[in-house]
């Protein structure tokens, strides 16, 4: 019975005025049904949900990474999308578009990365660029010392 009062006092308020006023009440009396959506998904929560993903069902998401499709003029300009270019046209995945949710640094490198066996060409697993960088430092580091222990 709320619901069709609210829904009835809507209706008519929305016929009736329109202002500042209206507008703060419509969205207090409205919000949205919470079903358990995050209003704030933090890039690392983002990457936790793809790995989460990649571990349930590997080849779907594997098979939807790499699809891409054309995309328009607009679209290829974004400043933070990635979209490549194929045989002349500007296609888009849905990696360019998550990485463009999350914007990329000053140097132009993406938020999330995806990482792939290079022998069998499977995904991994995807990374925070944070993570990665940290990752690659830690991998160049084990490789300096064993150098060091190599020469001595």
């Amino acid at each position: 019975m709320f619901t069709v009062a609210r829904g009835l006092f809507n209706f008519l308020l929305l016929k009736t005025m329109r202002s500042k006023a209206f507008d703060w009440v419509y969205q207090h009396l409205n919000k949205p049904w919470n079903h358990g959506p995050r209003e704030k998904v933090s890039l690392n929560q983002a990457v936790a949900f793809l790995n989460e993903l990649l571990k349930v069902a590997p080849e779907a998401i594997q098979a939807l990474l790499e699809s891409r499709v054309p995309c328009g003029e607009k679209l290829a300009h974004h400043p933070s999308v990635q979209v490549i270019t194929k045989d002349g046209q500007a296609v888009v995945g849905l990696l360019g578009i998550l990485n463009g949710l999350f914007g990329k640094d000053k140097n132009g490198i993406p938020q999330i990365i995806a990482e792939y066996d290079k022998a069998e060409g499977k995904l991994i697993q995807f990374w925070a660029k944070e993570d990665w960088e940290f990752q690659i430092r830690l991998w160049d580091a084990i490789l300096e010392c064993a150098q060091r222990i190599r020469r001595q």
